[in-house]
């Protein structure tokens, strides 16, 4: 199926926003593929566009991290919360270091869950 060139740049933009969630996780992009069931460097190529981002991708990499559809897809399509900004968070998150009693794992779905938990409560004033 062929995409129309604003297709393609979406396409891009939420194969970005997957990859940087794949980045804040913690996670190496080989423990993630074992968990996939996919060959070594498949995921990169996803998330780089080198084979083309489906739906079910999407949806297999959210179940790794444990991260719902829902989550994902409204931090990507919200209008209060640019997926930019958030991309910026994750990226700072991915930098810091654990805390001294937490394991990284541990402490980035803590902060998954209060940006999540928090954007769920937002109202979406154009609904």
């Amino acid at each position: 199926m062929d995409l129309t060139p604003d297709q393609e740049a979406e396409s891009r933009r939420i194969a970005a926003l997957l990859h940087s969630l794949v980045k804040f996780s913690g996670r190496s992009m080989r423990s993630i593929e074992e968990e996939l069931g996919v060959g070594s460097s498949s995921l990169a190529k996803v998330l780089k566009g080198g084979i083309q981002l489906q739906y079910g991708h999407i949806l297999k990499i959210l179940e790794v991290l444990q991260v719902t559809p829902a989550q994902f897809f409204q931090v990507a399509y919200s209008s209060r919360v640019r997926a930019s900004k958030l991309v910026e968070q994750w990226r700072r998150y991915e930098e810091m270091d654990a805390a001294k009693d937490d394991t990284t794992e541990t402490t980035v779905r803590r902060i998954l869950r209060q940006v999540f938990a928090e954007l769920s409560v937002e109202k979406d004033p154009e609904r």
